[in-house]
């Protein structure tokens, strides 16, 4: 079996350095959703894109609550 070669220290530290800074970013969102449940109640989910630079906590109990029409709104 071939070995695989060594990456670059530099490579290494980079990706450790944004693994760290990932889970940095996750803990920020969890004590944000810990503190809005504390707050409001219920229990908060937390949507992390990377992709788009986006974090969003949004209370569970609401996105299962049908949408009702506005009193005396047309339906």
């Amino acid at each position: 079996m071939k070995a695989l070669p060594a990456l670059h220290p530099s490579i290494v530290k980079a990706s450790l350095a944004a693994n760290a800074a990932e889970m940095d970013v996750q803990a920020a969102a969890e004590y944000l959703a810990d503190a809005m449940a504390r707050i409001h109640g219920g229990k908060w989910r937390i949507d992390i894109s990377h992709e788009h630079h986006f974090i969003m906590i949004v209370n569970r109990a609401r996105d299962n609550d049908p949408i009702k029409p506005k009193e005396g709104g047309v339906v």
